[in-house]
């Protein structure tokens, strides 16, 4: 019991509790959520920064196993893997884990597209093709207000916010909903010049 508090404390989202031996496994898809964790086969980031030194404290080795989505939540049911972090709630997830809340501030989001598009604010948005990561719910958007019955939704696996940004240049899509720390950290490295958000 100690242990599940201690970890608790360092906020984790997603888990099962399935450790039994000298290592805690996180588990994240194969794409980058920056800052708090690279694309494979880096593992660099917040998470296993924190994740890591939480795992000491309690005498524990941090291991990261990355896969797509899917397998990641197969795995975690499976009680091969330990946690998820971050992972958003669905009723259906309910009964492979616990969802607990970290405490850590919302980073809000961000609303990319084509600069080619007529949209002045969310209630422009219908009958576009909206891009989303394959076995993702809808966060963004639901947060944004953007009401994807009136929009086509296009699930796409491994979608990050870079793979995301050349389908919109490359007209292959038009919106892109994502965190909007993720899109500010994307817009240091590359600059967003044919995106509006």
């Amino acid at each position: 019991m100690k242990q599940i508090l201690i970890i608790i404390v360092f906020g984790l989202l997603f888990t099962n509790f399935a450790f039994c031996n000298d290592t805690l496994t996180m588990v994240y898809r194969t794409t980058a959520k920056e800052p708090y964790i690279k694309k494979q086969p880096s593992n660099q980031g917040i998470w296993e920064s924190v994740y890591k030194e939480a795992a000491k404290k309690i005498g524990l080795k941090l291991e990261v196993q990355r896969y797509p989505k899917k397998r990641a939540y197969k795995m975690l049911e499976e009680g091969d893997v330990d946690f998820y972090p971050a992972a958003s709630f669905k009723k259906s997830r309910e009964k492979i884990g616990y969802f607990i809340n970290s405490q850590l501030k919302r980073d809000g989001f961000a609303v990319i597209y084509r600069d080619d598009l007529e949209i002045n604010n969310i209630k422009d948005i219908k009958g576009y093709e909206l891009l989303n990561n394959l076995g993702s719910t809808y966060t963004f958007y639901n947060r944004a207000g953007i009401d994807i019955k009136n929009n086509t939704m296009r699930q796409i696996p491994e979608l990050d916010i870079q793979r995301a940004v050349k389908i919109l240049q490359n007209k292959m899509g038009d919106i892109y909903a994502y965190s909007n720390i993720g899109v500010k950290n994307f817009s240091k490295i590359t600059k967003l010049t044919k995106l509006n958000y």
